[in-house]
């Protein structure tokens, strides 16, 4: 199985998990992952570097977009 396919479908896992949870974390983390496969499509193919940008991307992620889209989206009571 190629690489990209296993960043794909654990992105789209983690995804489909953040339905159970609405904090915005695995959908983050999904997110991050699917970017990174289609990335290694491109031709990045070091797993390294792959992982470095996985990991960036998911703190990007974690950082900006779950402030952002937790003020619209999660109402705490």
């Amino acid at each position: 199985m190629s690489s990209w396919l296993i960043w794909i479908i654990l992105g789209l896992i983690l995804i489909f998990i953040e339905i159970f949870t609405h904090k915005f974390i695995f959908s983050s983390i999904g997110f991050s992952a699917v970017i990174t496969g289609i990335l290694n499509i491109l031709g990045i193919e070091k797993f390294i570097i792959l992982l470095i940008l996985f990991l960036l991307l998911t703190v990007l992620n974690i950082l900006f977009l779950r402030k952002l889209i937790s003020k619209y989206f999660i109402k705490d009571k």
